[in-house]
């Protein structure tokens, strides 16, 4: 074959999630936003593998050596890159396209863009047949007495599948596609004895979409008071459909994340709902519990995720476990108190979208939801009371991956309960897989064979690491210092200042601006940052940490991954206390990386002038450059005296 096409290598590493992945050569164990293992690649009793769910890369603070999965896949079957993506493609049930594969015309090809195609004109007819067919007259009646307006059923493309057992079989035949395919994407089932029957009859047909708003799928209603069936049938796994990746809405929800965060509901009716009353960020899992999946995919478009489930035991239940899910990789989380017996959807039926909002308006802080529900389980005012309430709030504080914000969480506990802090800390401590204690009044030291990262020596040690420096304290600790000794002090200020973008949009843009591409270096770590600037520039600096870990080399260089592994400006989440202090710092190391790398370009630009002075035989031309040597002298001095009152 004359190559892969780039859409099945981006489909193949879509599919195969690194954690998976990595799972299957060597044990892996969670702590907090990331995954520890024992290296694959050299021997070592303690854990220093890193791998960031989040960014689809990995890290060995051991051996060095880094990447994504691709690369663990090429180093650890020793293939090359296009064995590597046919290894996972097999994997991941992916068939790649050979040469000679038949086109129009000929067997239809098990490809997305045919299923992709396939699902689109199929949601068109069950448009269709929900508008303007006599089969789709209870549809019509449903949506009518639930006030459901023309405008948003085709907004949200609701269709109609009608009765009968081989209507989409005729279909199918008449536009072009046979069983095979109609099987492949879950609209068929078989008999077991042969034959085929339709999988969605006499339901209410809502269309779901990926995240590109693509139809990969559908979710079908039936419309009996008493259905002797399930409520809902969903589209199977399929080529396409994978319900643990899928948010129902969330190509029309995204854009309003960066201003109201995420909204997660339980069904298609709640999202509906909250749309219409201008809770226009509400989204729903498919089918399934709210995973670590959905909560990464938010991860790129969200800081905070807020849950609106039904006020019952179930709902209660599901919130506990995607409150966990949700601080585990870093998102800050809340909870909307729906009136018992209500959900989003009753709400706005009952109340209109005015009520609606202002419920949404009413929501929590995840910890103090927490903190509520074991408040009205258990005894407040006796002792064995109070430690059942603080076990619960601390087993949700434990998933915080930031030691900082389970610290001030642990402190905010201590005073709603009236327990000393020291035993809250030495409780969160001993909790499984959490490797929280209170920081230590000196710094943490890395124990001997941590692995080099200072999450090993959290996870050894069970301490948190030392607290980072202040940011213009961190930048003016690039040159000269003693781990940095002999390296290139330009490299270094390239390094922080690739951490400081990837980590802070404003920061990134402003920089696009102030830095041109040719003032930064050509290696490794100055072409990630280019990357970085580009995107920013570009007003899509959202995806700049994704295509930096989907570049293949810049991805396997160890400078680059640990940054993206480990950077030392990751900023708390948007509402922690320390999050504008933390910009702050940020933005005082930004500024001072600036100043110095002026001064690294000027000492560059004066070591070439002095050369050339030195050869100069020419008494006024060795004049002239004597004259712009001494002023690049006191320009120096100038900067390193700025430098000095930072």
């Amino acid at each position: 074959m004359a190559g892969i096409p780039d859409r099945i290598i981006e489909e193949v590493r879509d599919r195969s999630d690194i954690v998976t992945v990595i799972e299957g050569y060597t044990p892996v164990k969670r702590r907090g936003n990331r995954h520890w293992a024992c290296c694959p690649f050299h021997n070592e009793k303690t854990p220093s593998f890193a791998i960031s769910p989040e960014k689809q890369t990995f890290y060995c603070f051991g051996c060095k050596k880094s990447g994504n999965v691709f690369h663990f896949i090429q180093e650890k079957e020793n293939v090359d890159f296009v064995g590597a993506v046919r290894l996972l493609a097999q994997r991941a049930g992916i068939v790649i396209p050979e040469d000679g594969e038949a086109g129009p015309g000929g067997t239809p090809r098990k490809t997305r863009d045919r299923l992709f195609d396939l699902m689109t004109a199929v949601a068109a007819w069950y448009q269709q047949q929900l508008r303007e067919s006599a089969a789709g007259t209870p549809g019509r009646e449903y949506l009518a007495k639930r006030n459901i307006p023309d405008e948003v059923v085709r907004q949200f493309g609701l269709g109609y599948a009608p009765g009968g057992w081989d209507g989409m079989t005729r279909w199918g035949a008449k536009h072009g596609y046979d069983e095979a395919i109609l099987l492949e994407a879950g609209l068929l089932v078989p008999r077991e004895g042969g034959g085929t029957y339709d999988r969605f009859r006499d339901r209410l047909v809502f269309p779901i979409w990926d995240e590109m708003g693509r139809v990969v799928g559908f979710s079908a209603r039936t419309l009996e008071a008493k259905p002797e069936g399930a409520k809902y049938i969903n589209t199977p796994e399929t080529p396409v459909f994978h319900k643990g990746r899928l948010l129902y809405a969330l190509h029309f929800a995204r854009t309003s994340f960066k201003e109201h965060g995420a909204l997660i509901c339980e069904g298609q009716f709640d999202v509906i709902a909250c749309h219409r009353a201008g809770v226009t960020q509400a989204v729903a899992p498919q089918g399934t519990a709210f995973t670590e999946t959905h909560a990464a995919l938010l991860k790129r478009s969200s800081e905070v995720v807020t849950f609106a489930f039904d006020a019952d035991t179930a709902g209660e239940k599901a919130a506990l476990r995607s409150i966990a899910v949700a601080l585990a990789v870093g998102l800050s989380a809340r909870v909307v108190a729906l009136p018992p017996g209500d959900d989003p959807d009753s709400l706005f039926r009952r109340g209109g979208p005015e009520a609606l909002a202002a419920v949404m308006r009413q929501a929590r802080d995840a910890l103090q939801y927490v903190l509520d529900k074991a408040r009205s389980q258990h005894d407040p005012q006796s002792a064995e009371g109070r430690t059942l309430i603080a076990e619960a709030v601390l087993a949700i504080i434990g998933e915080m991956p930031h030691p900082v914000g389970r610290a001030a969480a642990v402190q905010w506990l201590a005073g709603e309960t009236a327990l000393p802090e020291d035993a809250l800390f030495a409780s969160l401590a001993r909790r499984k897989n959490s490797p929280a204690r209170r920081p230590p009044a000196s710094s943490a030291q890395e124990p001997a064979g941590a692995g080099g990262g200072p999450a090993a020596a959290v996870a050894d040690t069970g301490q948190a690491p030392a607290p980072r420096r202040d940011g213009g304290a961190q930048a003016a600790a690039i040159l000269g210092g003693p781990s940095l000794a002999g390296s290139d002090p330009a490299l270094a200020v390239e390094r922080m200042l690739l951490d400081l973008t990837l980590h802070y949009e404003t920061l990134a843009v402003e920089l696009a601006a102030l830095l041109p591409p040719e003032r930064i270096g050509g290696t490794p770590v100055g072409r990630a940052l280019n990357l970085v600037l580009a995107h920013a520039g570009q007003g899509e600096w959202a995806l700049a940490a994704h295509d930096l870990s989907a570049d293949q080399d810049l991805a396997a260089h160890p400078d680059v991954a640990r940054v993206l592994m480990d950077g030392d400006f990751t900023p708390p989440a948007a509402d922690h206390p320390e999050a504008v202090r933390a910009a702050a710092r940020a933005r005082r190391a930004m500024k001072d990386c600036l100043s110095r790398l002026d001064l690294v370009m000027l000492e560059r630009e004066l070591t070439a002038k002095n050369r050339e002075l030195a050869g100069e035989a020419d008494r006024g031309r060795a004049a002239a450059l004597a004259g712009e040597v001494a002023s690049l002298v006191r320009r120096r001095h100038e900067l390193r005296a700025a430098a000095h009152t930072h």
